[in-house]
């Protein structure tokens, strides 16, 4: 599993959830001051450029949905 990691609450929620199941986790850093989600190759797996969103080994990125 791995995770495009930045700064703000949203990433860092995410950030903790996986050590208290016990389950490791790559972090790639990313800088959203740079718009470093907003080019590729981050915009080939999230179109959106949302943060965070997670990679799982050979499936498609998980990204966050807006809520109905």
């Amino acid at each position: 599993m791995r995770m495009p990691n930045s700064f703000g609450p949203n990433p860092c929620m995410v950030r903790m959830f996986p050590p208290e199941q016990g389950i490791e986790m790559e972090l790639a850093e990313h800088d959203p001051m740079a718009r470093e989600n907003l080019r590729p190759p981050y915009t080939g797996k999230n179109p959106g450029g949302q943060m965070p969103s997670l990679e799982l080994q050979g499936l498609p990125t998980l990204r966050p949905r807006p809520c109905r």
